[in-house]
């Protein structure tokens, strides 16, 4: 209220105070004057008490206003300040990400001499037949600390090739191990090794959140070696560390590529635990994770379950050191999903379990049969997620959805577009 409306609020209660002051002696039987005088007065003291009153709840009531006003535009401030730092951060790390203009060229350079240095390596183990176990051969360094060409872009005749469409069937044909080796060696000679993605999808809105990387030998039919086929022959010869650095090497550069297009998709590489044990391999690898901490959340190494569980004793320093850099880890090729240990495999920093769908439908009509939802909350409570791999049709992923699966991957979803 103003102070004009004060004002008149005093002279309406004085005049009526002033009134009964005057009246009241000749009122009925009459009173005495002194009498009325005090009753005036009182009623006076009495309006200006409740004046005083009501003006003093109008005041607290507006400060009340006032604090809360203040505290709701301090948390608005406070939630625009941690915006604004946010997206300072997030622009740091883009230009952090990018590099400058004057050393792109000698970077491509460098990474192009060292993939050609790393086929020469394969190229001499296989001319000169080796024969050493894997820790003897030696492993190029994964890549320098600077950015990578984008996948599909040629830098003197080298090149990384990365397809999520359907390609030509793997060969049918049943190969020796003297003609695999010389599949290997052509394909490297014509730069045919090739790095095929697979998306992992969210079921069932099919989203792609992830993607598996593994490489491919083409051959001079236009068919494709796949891991599984020539794998083994690689670690007898010793030469699947150089296979795995390769790959890895390729699947780095499609990470920084994604990076700097603002697409923190994570890349599953899958290698052999020969790499993980071979002492130069590691020192290298962990020689570029330090100078690139920013690339090991988005890549997580893939090993098969057997593999793993038999060589996990000795691998785990390197596992646990990995995992301090951010590094993840998978296992594929689960089976008796009942009787993993979570807590082992969280314990080992494995994050993603893959079981094929075949083998997941057979165990669940097995008797007795398999509690996929029993396992499944096993996994959840050591942070474990499961996909489930060669979903290659409609069917199969009907029989799949009504069970508590956080992915899949297979055939089915190979045709699956780079959409969120």
């Amino acid at each position: 209220m103003s102070f004009f409306g004060h004002l008149l609020l005093m002279l309406v209660y004085g005049l009526i105070a002033a009134a009964a002051a005057v009246a009241l002696p000749y009122a009925g039987e009459g009173m005495a004057p002194r009498t009325a005088m005090w009753i005036g007065g009182g009623i006076f003291v009495g309006g200006f008490i409740l004046h005083v009153t009501a003006s003093r709840l109008g005041w607290a009531a507006a400060i009340r206003r006032e604090i809360n006003q203040l505290s709701s535009d301090r948390d608005r401030l406070f939630a625009e300040l941690f915006e604004t730092r946010e997206q300072v951060r997030a622009i740091e790390d883009r230009l952090a990400e990018q590099p400058s203009a004057a050393n792109t060229r000698e970077v491509v350079r460098d990474e192009v001499k060292m993939l050609h240095g790393l086929l020469e390596q394969i190229a001499q183990h296989l001319s000169t037949g080796a024969t050493g176990s894997p820790s003897d051969t030696p492993a190029a360094a994964p890549a320098q600390p600077a950015a990578a060409p984008a996948a599909g872009r040629k830098g003197d005749g080298a090149e990384v090739r990365a397809n999520l469409r359907p390609q030509p069937e793997p060969s049918p044909d049943k190969l020796s191990d003297e003609e695999i080796l010389a599949l290997l060696d052509d394909a490297i000679k014509r730069d045919r090794i090739d790095i095929a993605l697979s998306p992992i999808v969210t079921l069932p809105q099919r989203k792609t959140r992830h993607f598996e990387a593994f490489s491919r030998i083409m051959t001079t039919t236009g068919h494709y070696l796949l891991p599984d086929q020539y794998q083994a022959i690689a670690e007898r010869e010793g030469l699947i560390v150089p296979v795995d650095n390769l790959l890895l090497f390729r699947c780095i550069q499609l990470i920084r590529e994604s990076l700097r297009q603002h697409n923190r998709r994570t890349v599953f590489a899958n290698m052999s635990t020969y790499s993980l044990g071979d002492a130069d391999f590691m020192r290298q690898l962990f020689e570029f994770l330090n100078a690139n901490t920013a690339l090991a959340p988005h890549l997580v190494l893939e090993f098969r379950m057997d593999d793993l569980r038999a060589a996990l004793r000795d691998l785990r320093p390197q596992m646990d050191r990995m995992a301090r850099l951010g590094f993840r880890f998978s296992i594929d090729e689960a089976h008796d999903l009942a009787r993993l240990d979570a807590e082992v495999l969280a314990s080992a920093h494995i994050r993603f379990v893959k079981i094929n769908a075949a083998t997941l439908l057979k165990e669940q009509a097995a008797i007795p049969p398999l509690d996929v939802t029993a396992a499944k909350r096993d996994l959840d409570r050591s942070a474990i997620d499961l996909i489930v791999e060669g979903i290659a049709d409609e069917e199969t992923l009907r029989e799949l959805v009504g069970l508590p699966i956080d992915y899949g991957e297979g055939p089915l979803f190979r045709d699956t577009s780079l959409r969120p």
